[in-house]
């Protein structure tokens, strides 16, 4: 899935110049989404 994209070190997110911050925010969408999977996924196994 997506969790290969946790391992990129958060250091270089203050390193990104205004040109990119578009990326940036598709970054943080992407990692929303990746947070609300996750929970939703620990929320069905502990009610299966």
């Amino acid at each position: 899935m997506l969790s290969g994209n946790r391992q990129m070190p958060k250091s270089r997110l203050l390193t990104l110049s205004p040109v990119q911050t578009k990326g940036l925010s598709w970054y943080i969408a992407m990692s929303i989404i990746e947070t609300w999977m996750l929970m939703r996924v620990i929320t069905v196994s502990l009610f299966a």
